[in-house]
């Protein structure tokens, strides 16, 4: 009987890649959801799916009934949002070479989600501004994270006892 073969572990692999996008896109929306509940109580603001797409419409409607506090809102719920997602692709793409690609692939992606929504391109320049800074964000988080990760010391068996008898006093 032969042993199952893990998923992307012989080159390229459609459905292992398919499988990385879905999971940092819900991801994305889970730390976005997430996010704009922990903002929405702290500025006060009641959170809805228009924080998420940012439609110009839940923009104007938000800024009307709660003032400059929405913006803050969408903005600071916007980069916990990148942060946490950040994190996300570094344990789901494991190279820092490949965070890049993820964090592209999952704003281009929310992008046309966000055009799906208002059925139009988002109008404003702050829509791409604040996307664009949180899609740096993100590609830093994960970055650093992957790393790390990757210039961690690798512990042998060979290193352990080493280490233990170089740490026993006569």
């Amino acid at each position: 009987m032969e042993s199952a073969i893990p998923l992307g572990s012989l080159g390229f692999d459609p459905l292992y890649l398919l499988t990385q996008i879905a999971t940092i896109q819900a991801t994305y929306y889970v730390c976005a959801g997430a996010a704009l509940h922990v903002c929405g109580a702290c500025f006060g603001v009641e959170a809805s799916l228009d924080g998420v797409f940012i439609t110009t419409e839940g923009l104007a409607r938000g800024a009307t009934l709660w003032g400059a506090q929405y913006l803050w809102y969408i903005y600071s719920s916007l980069a916990c949002t990148s942060v946490g997602t950040g994190y996300a692709i570094a344990v789901v793409a494991e190279r820092s070479k490949k965070c890049f690609d993820h964090t592209l692939t999952q704003y281009v992606l929310h992008l046309v989600i966000c055009c799906c929504a208002q059925r139009a391109l988002p109008k404003t320049a702050t829509f791409y501004f604040f996307h664009g800074a949180s899609a740096l964000v993100m590609y830093f988080v994960a970055r650093r994270v992957c790393l790390r990760r990757e210039m961690a010391e690798v512990t042998t068996a060979a290193s352990r006892s080493q280490s233990r008898s170089h740490s026993v006093s006569p």
